[in-house]
């Protein structure tokens, strides 16, 4: 049901492996390549590893670039995939609820509450694509009758804070999704990542605190602790655990609704 975003998540998820692992080797090649280059290879080969030589940067600044590269690329992957998935949820509402009146209460209040936001914040660039036409246009159809009404997004992902578990279950639970973090915590991707990666020695919320503060050090530019390719893999199975958790608990919600 939300097999298209999740399977872009994957793949901007896996692009980062594949990036981790390409310089992980190339690290190799490049401060170890002088028992390489006296072997037998190539005149090609050997100018280009002459060539890859001549501007590494050093081992430490090229650790500390990869890794707040690729913690900074990973939130933007998994806060991203959060907000079209709990976007795509409130799109499917209407036809799930043809009235709007019968839209949950917690949903309904969040809506007008959003709207009252945007209307105030319309001036800042993140909302430079709404119009006060548009953002008020939803709630109007939807309390009139006179149209099909809309749930605009927008009025539901306001938020200032990084996507902890508080955050996370606040975007959900204001969309009429409650317990959102409960479900992740009993997902079985999860649990598999816990146990066979983690050895039961962190829970999820502490994975996702972790990965937020690299990402916060990372952003200012002075992390505390680089870490190596393999624990960066390891960042990136856990959010592949997280979003697959969490796209299925929306499928879920939607079958619940229909049934």
């Amino acid at each position: 049901m939300f097999e298209k975003i999740l399977m872009t998540g994957k793949v901007n998820i896996n692009t980062v492996r594949s990036i981790i692992k390409t310089n992980d080797r190339l690290m190799d090649i490049s401060f170890y390549s002088s028992a390489i280059i006296k072997t037998e290879i190539c005149e090609e080969t050997e100018l280009i590893l002459s060539k890859l030589l001549q501007d590494i940067p050093k081992a430490r600044e090229w650790r500390v670039y990869d890794h707040c590269a690729v913690v900074t690329r990973l939130y933007a992957i998994y806060e991203r995939f959060v907000e079209e998935l709990i976007s795509d949820w409130l799109i499917l509402l209407p036809g799930l609820y043809p009235r709007y009146s019968d839209l949950e209460e917690t949903i309904r209040n969040n809506h007008q509450l959003g709207v009252g936001k945007l209307l105030t914040e319309l001036n800042k660039n993140r909302y430079e694509h709404l119009s006060s036409k548009k953002v008020m246009q939803g709630l109007f159809y939807g309390t009139t009758g006179e149209k099909e009404y809309e749930l605009l997004p927008d009025a539901f992902l306001i938020h200032e804070q990084n996507l902890r578990r508080e955050t996370l279950e606040r975007l959900f639970a204001n969309a009429g999704i409650s317990n959102a973090w409960a479900w992740v915590e009993k997902h079985r991707s999860i649990k598999y990542f816990l146990e066979e990666i983690r050895g039961n020695q962190n829970t999820a919320e502490g994975e996702l605190n972790e990965f937020i503060s690299y990402r916060n050090d990372a952003a200012h530019g002075f992390p505390d602790d680089v870490l190596g390719a393999s624990a960066l893999l390891e960042l990136c199975d856990f959010v592949d655990a997280l979003s697959q958790a969490l796209a299925e608990l929306v499928t879920y919600q939607v079958i619940k609704r229909k049934e």
